[in-house]
């Protein structure tokens, strides 16, 4: 007889969204593979380049929505990029597009701050809006263009810290 050999490997998650929450914390929401033989799903970081394996999610159902707590990174420190894997029962490994954070990173001036980022990638980003912390709440500085990696916040007072975040 035949021995049947399976060649046919999960379809591809996807990632819907990858977000920084803090600076030891990225989150990684998913869309599993909807292949009924997936095993795993297999969650590769690069940090600055270089790709390691984070972490895992055993599959439990076709189609779910998943979320990945990445919680052993710096995200103030390192560029961070995510990659989702499925694998099936016989291993085959199929990968998701990559998704990488944004990594915000300001220097005090003479009467100002200069803040540049790596771009968000994943999909289309037309806006980021830089905001700062005014009284415990969130307030929009400026909204720059996708492209933009840089600003420059001036006039500031003197000795006057200020807390940013990009979205």
């Amino acid at each position: 007889g035949r021995q049947a050999i399976d060649t046919i490997p999960s379809d591809a998650p996807i990632i819907n969204n990858a977000t920084v929450l803090n600076g030891t914390t990225t989150k990684i929401d998913f869309t599993g593979s909807d292949s009924l033989d997936t095993y795993d799903f297999v969650v590769q970081r690069s940090v600055d380049g270089n790709w390691g394996t984070a972490g895992n999610i055993l599959f439990t159902g076709p189609g779910q929505l998943l979320t990945y707590i990445d919680n052993k990174v710096n995200t103030v420190n390192n560029h961070l990029c995510y990659t989702i894997i499925a694998r099936d029962s016989c291993l085959s490994a199929t990968p998701s597009d990559t998704f990488c954070v944004i990594q915000l990173k300001g220097n005090a001036l003479n009467l100002g701050d200069s803040l540049n980022w790596y771009p968000f990638e994943g999909y289309g980003v037309k806006k980021y809006d830089i905001l700062v912390l005014n009284n415990n709440k969130w307030d929009t500085l400026v909204r720059l263009n996708g492209t933009d990696t840089g600003y420059l916040h001036t006039p500031l007072p003197c000795d006057v810290p200020i807390t940013y975040k990009i979205e």
